[in-house]
């Protein structure tokens, strides 16, 4: 039995050699949180367990619990090595993208993510959302674009409803000063904190 159902996903029977398990999806986590269902798409050998991957340089950090979960799930990676995350980087767009390619299993590579332009460069607050909510395939239409940051104005006009749609679901939040900074960039930890709180929407 898992100790932490959070970190508890469905794994594959590999078809090769060395008959390892593969990550395969998260499963659906029921109500009392205290079991894990999925539905197996093709024929094969499942198994529900509990993985932690631990990253040496996150044992104090505030995002400590939300990165673990999420590595868990294999959404996200070591940055330099296997066991550093690096949680106060800036996140860049390639890196962003491959978390959603992740979170989505659109298929793409993070060979195809690198070469697409801006890729290297860190991601605005604001495209960042803009991205997400794509991915997510968020119907934006009957979004209420109101906000009430202060600093609203300064978000881009084709980027409020996403932004309106991440703050309705609790996916983002403002700063302390009610402000989004939608030029500012964010840290791997930050990115880790939003896919936290989309997985467990699901």
């Amino acid at each position: 039995m898992a100790k932490d159902i959070r970190r508890a996903g469905v794994y594959s029977l590999a078809q090769d050699t060395a008959n390892s398990w593969k990550y395969t999806l998260a499963g659906t986590q029921a109500a009392d949180k205290k079991s894990v269902t999925f539905e197996a798409t093709q024929y094969g050998t499942y198994t529900i367990a509990e993985h932690v991957r631990p990253f040496s340089d996150i044992a104090v950090h505030w995002a400590k619990d939300e990165i673990e979960v999420i590595a868990a799930h294999d959404l996200l990676h070591g940055k330099d090595s296997l066991d550093t995350f690096k949680p106060n980087d800036v996140i860049t767009q390639a890196e962003f993208v491959s978390l959603l390619d992740r979170l989505t299993n659109s298929g793409k590579t993070w060979e195809q993510r690198i070469a697409e332009p801006g890729a290297r460069n860190p991601i605005t607050r604001e495209k960042l959302v803009v991205l997400l909510a794509q991915a997510l395939q968020a119907d934006l239409s009957q979004v209420n674009a109101s906000l009430g940051f202060k600093d609203e104005a300064r978000i881009s006009q084709d980027a409020k409803a996403a932004v309106a749609y991440a703050v309705s679901k609790g996916l983002i939040r403002g700063s302390d000063d009610n402000t989004f900074n939608p030029t500012g960039t964010s840290t791997r930890a930050q990115a880790a904190i939003i896919l936290y709180r989309v997985l467990n929407q699901k």
